[in-house]
């Protein structure tokens, strides 16, 4: 039987759980550092699930927020025709070891997707429009200026009918502060993410879509073009 408290002592870094000096040992950094690495397949075939019940087809095209070491945009970029992933991320290492361990180089020449590396949600940079965006796991670390900066960025590279998905955390109030919080979380009440959606002309709508963690969906819209949606599918 281990000695945790030995165990802790030996590996463990300042208030480090067990799990997480295991999971330190066990997955290696480019799983642990985007979430939860037990989690790393399931989560990213989800966001997959999610957006192909959303009506994410082969030919559309597909702008990925943070898509970090490609924990779902492997499976995006094997389903989308090629040239039609996109992602943005603030770490190149990332993406490059997610390239090495979940895509491989003869995929990418196939699939050619589209990688920038951008930590400030300059979402223009692409120079074009895309049908879906996803912001998975950003809005559950960002402050108030970030979300919306994010939410200006998106509607500038969205036509009328492009949707925007991204989770959250829903709170009884909102995270104040002005830093992006990571490993933790932060959490804001639906009615400000509502309403920061607005300011950038977009509606927002949550989905009845069950996460994994604790997290909510929101999807937002043009509403000239989506005046009623209220399918949470």
């Amino acid at each position: 039987m281990i000695d945790t408290r030995k165990f802790l002592k030996a590996f463990a870094g300042p208030r480090e759980t067990f799990i997480g000096v295991i999971d330190r040992l066990r997955y290696p950094m480019y799983k642990r550092y985007v979430g939860p690495p037990r989690l790393y397949e399931a989560l990213g075939r989800y966001q997959f699930d999610v957006l192909i019940r959303w009506g994410l087809r082969p030919e559309h095209s597909l702008l990925d927020i943070g898509c970090g070491s490609l924990r779902a945009g492997r499976f995006f970029i094997h389903y989308l025709n090629r040239g039609n992933y996109f992602g943005i991320e603030p770490n190149s290492h990332l993406v490059k070891e997610g390239v090495t361990h979940n895509i491989g180089d003869d995929t990418i020449t196939q699939k050619c997707p589209t990688f920038r590396y951008d930590g400030d949600f300059n979402l223009s940079g692409f120079g074009r429009e895309f049908d879906f965006i996803l912001a998975h796991s950003i809005f559950t670390h960002a402050a108030q200026h970030q979300i919306e900066k994010c939410f200006d960025s998106a509607r500038s590279v969205m036509s009328p009918s492009s949707l925007f998905f991204a989770n959250y955390n829903r709170g009884q109030c909102d995270y104040l502060g002005k830093e992006w919080i990571y490993p933790g979380h932060v959490a804001f009440t639906f009615e400000s993410i509502s309403s920061w959606a607005k300011k950038s002309g977009l509606a927002c709508s949550e989905l009845d879509q069950e996460h994994p963690t604790v997290a909510s969906w929101i999807v937002a819209y043009d509403p000239s073009c989506h005046p009623l949606m209220t399918d949470s599918r």
